[in-house]
Protein backbone atom coordinates (compact mmCIF):
# COMPACT_ATOMS: atom_id res chain seq x y z
CA UNK A 1 0.00 0.00 0.00
CA UNK A 2 1.64 3.47 -0.80
CA UNK A 3 1.66 6.14 1.85
CA UNK A 4 -1.13 8.04 -0.43
CA UNK A 5 -3.22 5.19 0.60
CA UNK A 6 -2.12 5.07 3.76
CA UNK A 7 -3.32 8.64 4.68
CA UNK A 8 -6.59 8.24 2.70
CA UNK A 9 -7.64 5.56 4.99
CA UNK A 10 -6.49 7.53 8.08
CA UNK A 11 -8.36 10.44 6.84
CA UNK A 12 -11.46 7.77 6.45
CA UNK A 13 -10.61 6.93 10.54
CA UNK A 14 -11.14 10.86 10.84
CA UNK A 15 -14.27 11.11 9.18
CA UNK A 16 -16.42 8.18 10.61
CA UNK A 17 -15.00 9.25 14.21
CA UNK A 18 -16.37 12.39 13.57
CA UNK A 19 -19.81 11.32 12.69
CA UNK A 20 -19.97 9.33 16.14
CA UNK A 21 -19.18 12.20 18.05
CA UNK A 22 -21.98 13.45 20.63
CA UNK A 23 -22.36 14.88 24.10
CA UNK A 24 -21.14 13.10 26.47
CA UNK A 25 -19.84 10.31 24.25
CA UNK A 26 -16.31 10.36 25.66
CA UNK A 27 -15.07 7.29 23.90
CA UNK A 28 -16.14 9.19 20.97
CA UNK A 29 -13.80 12.42 21.00
CA UNK A 30 -11.04 9.99 22.57
CA UNK A 31 -11.47 7.79 19.02
CA UNK A 32 -11.34 11.07 17.36
CA UNK A 33 -8.26 12.09 18.79
CA UNK A 34 -6.49 8.42 17.97
CA UNK A 35 -7.68 9.44 14.72
CA UNK A 36 -6.23 12.63 14.04
CA UNK A 37 -3.30 11.83 15.32
CA UNK A 38 -2.69 8.57 13.01
CA UNK A 39 -3.65 10.78 10.23
CA UNK A 40 -3.09 14.11 8.51
CA UNK A 41 -5.18 17.51 8.33
CA UNK A 42 -5.27 20.16 6.16
CA UNK A 43 -5.23 23.38 8.44
CA UNK A 44 -6.40 26.64 6.62
CA UNK A 45 -4.16 29.64 6.58
CA UNK A 46 -5.69 32.98 7.17
CA UNK A 47 -2.12 34.79 5.65
CA UNK A 48 1.29 33.51 4.46
CA UNK A 49 2.39 30.94 2.96
CA UNK A 50 2.77 27.03 3.79
CA UNK A 51 5.94 26.53 5.92
CA UNK A 52 6.73 30.38 5.42
CA UNK A 53 7.46 32.27 9.30
CA UNK A 54 4.22 34.52 7.68
CA UNK A 55 2.16 31.74 8.09
CA UNK A 56 -1.30 31.87 10.20
CA UNK A 57 -3.72 29.15 10.54
CA UNK A 58 -7.22 30.53 10.50
CA UNK A 59 -8.94 30.66 14.09
CA UNK A 60 -12.38 31.13 15.86
CA UNK A 61 -14.12 31.52 18.75
CA UNK A 62 -16.93 29.47 19.92
CA UNK A 63 -18.40 29.73 23.55
CA UNK A 64 -14.68 31.12 25.00
CA UNK A 65 -12.91 28.40 23.11
CA UNK A 66 -10.30 29.03 20.89
CA UNK A 67 -10.38 26.47 17.21
CA UNK A 68 -7.94 26.03 14.17
CA UNK A 69 -10.57 24.90 11.39
CA UNK A 70 -8.97 22.47 9.45
CA UNK A 71 -10.80 19.55 7.41
CA UNK A 72 -9.58 16.18 7.15
CA UNK A 73 -8.95 15.21 2.94
CA UNK A 74 -8.02 17.31 -0.14
CA UNK A 75 -11.70 16.47 -0.95
CA UNK A 76 -13.23 17.90 2.50
CA UNK A 77 -11.10 21.09 1.42
CA UNK A 78 -12.51 21.32 -1.97
CA UNK A 79 -15.87 20.81 -0.77
CA UNK A 80 -15.56 23.50 2.39
CA UNK A 81 -14.86 26.40 -0.90
CA UNK A 82 -11.79 27.63 1.35
CA UNK A 83 -10.20 29.98 -1.91
CA UNK A 84 -6.72 30.74 0.58
CA UNK A 85 -3.90 28.73 1.31
CA UNK A 86 -3.48 25.49 3.55
CA UNK A 87 -1.02 23.38 4.78
CA UNK A 88 -0.90 19.39 5.62
CA UNK A 89 0.07 18.96 8.35
CA UNK A 90 0.60 15.41 10.43
CA UNK A 91 -2.16 14.97 13.02
CA UNK A 92 -0.24 14.63 15.97
CA UNK A 93 1.65 17.92 15.69
CA UNK A 94 -1.86 19.68 15.67
CA UNK A 95 -3.37 17.37 18.65
CA UNK A 96 -0.68 17.81 20.89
Amino acid sequence: MSAGADWGAAAGQVERALQQVAPGRYDAYEALLHAIGEGQVWMLLWHGSPGSPDAQYGNMDVDGLGYAPCVTSAQELAASGWNRAHEVVDGRLIAD
